[in-house]
């Protein structure tokens, strides 16, 4: 997903998962706190409400 459709689906302020790692260790649930961004480099981010700050779309699954 891009950020152009990111942002069409999900409003600032809308809640997710972070995966930080396996299945087994689950997630922590963040919030975003500005649009999406496609960046040349690095693909489409996000900023979130806890440390790494901007990550990844793919490192995301909806709370709700």
């Amino acid at each position: 997903m891009n950020a152009k459709e990111f942002n069409r689906e999900y409003a600032v302020g809308s809640r997710f998962i972070y995966l930080t790692g396996t299945a087994e260790t689950g997630g922590k649930v963040v919030r975003t706190k500005d649009v999406a961004r496609d960046l040349e480099k690095s693909g489409a981010v996000v900023e979130i409400s806890l440390a790494p700050f901007f990550v990844k779309l793919s490192s995301l699954k909806p709370a709700d």
